[in-house]
């Protein structure tokens, strides 16, 4: 007829026996190397900064791709899309340069899209580092989440985007705006544009455009070449 025994009982039994179920092992989350120290920029060009963000329209949901330079807090891109693969991130990143040079670390989290090899192979082909944040610590990456709440707050949580095609033409007037005309305390009440201009890519460097690989970009050269 067996016995009747309570809960606690066989738990001790089974640690006694070592009867116990080891524990699933945690997923492993792959993370980006950087290939730099992290750093505060100091100059246009030193560091920019890019991140994804979320929201909706009336017909689905979008993410938007924002790239920013650290120093002059200008934005180089919003891009927004249904969904963001790698091949996206490369192909505004390459506009980028083309508008601004070459830039030379890019700070990011360790998202799929920002550690894809297809990416790691085309920053190490154009010589820019990567400062990887350590995972779960967002403040690492301070100047793009300060813009990306500012967009959040002045632009996405103020629009009734109806689709995609509208959100792209209201992104890109803001991102007008947020360069050309709103003034920032921290850039002595100067817009992004006009900090830009006046910022120099670095001491004793000038920039001279030149074709590399059919593609007009933006390299730094000494005033003596």
């Amino acid at each position: 007829m067996g016995y009747r025994i309570n809960k606690k009982l066989v738990q001790r039994v089974r640690r006694d026996e070592f009867l116990q179920i080891p524990p699933r092992a945690k997923k492993r989350v792959r993370r980006g190397c950087s290939t730099g120290y992290p750093t505060k920029a100091e100059h246009r060009n030193q560091v920019w900064a890019w991140d994804f963000v979320s929201d909706h329209t009336a017909t689905g949901t979008i993410r938007t791709f924002n790239l920013i330079d650290e120093h002059t807090r200008e934005c180089h891109c919003i891009y927004a899309d249904r969904s963001l693969k790698s091949e996206d991130v490369l192909d505004c990143l390459e506009e980028a340069i083309n508008n601004n040079g070459i830039p030379e670390f890019i700070r990011s989290d360790n998202g799929s899209e920002f550690i894809a090899k297809i990416v790691k192979d085309y920053l190490k082909d154009m010589g820019i580092k990567t400062l990887y944040i350590e995972p779960g610590s967002p403040w690492q990456n301070g100047f793009a989440e300060s813009f990306n709440g500012r967009f959040r707050e002045e632009c996405l949580n103020r629009e009734v985007l109806h689709g995609l095609r509208e959100a792209r033409v209201v992104f890109s007037e803001w991102r007008k705006f947020y360069n050309e005309e709103r003034p920032h305390r921290s850039l002595q009440m100067m817009t992004p544009k006009e900090f830009a201009r006046r910022a120099s890519p670095r001491a004793g460097m000038e920039e001279e455009p030149i074709k590399l690989d059919q593609r007009q970009i933006t390299i730094q050269s000494s005033p003596n070449t």
